[in-house]
């Protein structure tokens, strides 16, 4: 068992207009900048903390599959935001805090 953080992507405030969720794709680059603070339309925010197996574990714990993935007892929510599923554009840092951005078919390093 490891800890695996969960940051999802989301439009800077003021920003919100321009970048509708269901209209971009990021890319690993893009996740890297998003990851330095250098992207003017976008950040992380940490959403939890995940007790599990590794990477794929936490991604399927932060998705509403049988429910809201909040409830989930190996998961600890961070903050106050929303919670939506774990998506394509979102970062995972493992458990030696290496990041990693969700791609369309499991992850890639962002390191």
């Amino acid at each position: 068992m490891c800890l695996i953080n969960v940051f999802h992507v989301y439009v800077k405030v003021g920003r919100e207009d321009h970048y509708p969720r269901s209209q971009f794709m990021l890319k690993p680059e893009d996740g890297k900048a998003i990851l330095a603070g250098t992207d003017p339309d976008f950040e992380y925010r940490h959403v939890a903390g995940v007790l599990c197996a590794g990477l794929d574990a936490a991604f399927e714990l932060t998705n509403h599959i049988d429910g809201d993935w909040a409830l989930n007892r190996e998961v600890a929510t961070v903050g106050l935001n929303r919670k939506r599923s774990t998506s394509v554009g979102d970062m995972m840092r493992d458990e030696n805090g290496v990041p990693f951005m969700v791609s369309s078919v499991g992850f890639t390093s962002l390191k």
